[in-house]
């Protein structure tokens, strides 16, 4: 069996009461982003930041709780993604390429992010695919960690509005 056939796409969604646009604009500030993407329990550093089609990007992650201490996909408790906007469709579509750097060979190969948005009656509809997930990556977690970001991104917002 060859990689692609081991890898998976993971799915969220979760309406939030704004405009599309005010979604788009917290997935592109950096200062928005580092604030409600990380799930709880870890603390996060941008790097490499620019949101615009094949824009670079980096960012650090750091578990927090020490029972996580050798659970960072980079090094320690530590991971780090780099990646590239591949698509931006204003107030619609957010795509990114990224890979862990990482010994595991699995966590190197390209996963793509997709961020959808639509205008619904409460607001907008967001959605995140996350396509060729690394079998490495447990699936519960992540779809955990995703639902954490969106429950993240509804707060934010409802705090900055």
């Amino acid at each position: 069996m060859n990689q692609l056939n081991k890898r998976r796409t993971d799915r969220v969604s979760k309406e939030i009461a704004a405009s599309t646009s005010t979604i788009y604009q917290a997935i592109l500030n950096p200062n928005a982003l580092v604030s409600w993407l990380l799930p709880e329990g870890m603390r996060g550093e941008i790097e490499i930041y620019e949101p615009w089609e094949s824009g670079k990007f980096q960012i650090s992650l750091t578990y927090l709780d020490p029972e996580y201490s050798q659970a960072g996909k980079t090094e320690g408790n530590k991971d780090v993604s780099k990646g590239i906007f591949t698509k931006l469709i204003k107030d619609k579509q957010v795509v990114t390429e990224a890979a862990f750097e990482s010994d595991d060979p699995t966590l190197r190969e390209t996963m793509r992010m997709t961020w959808n948005l639509e205008t619904v009656p409460s607001g907008t509809k967001v959605e995140i695919v996350a396509e060729n997930v690394p079998s490495s990556i447990d699936e519960k977690a992540h779809i955990e960690g995703l639902s954490s970001s969106l429950a993240n991104l509804a707060a934010y917002i409802s705090r900055n509005q």
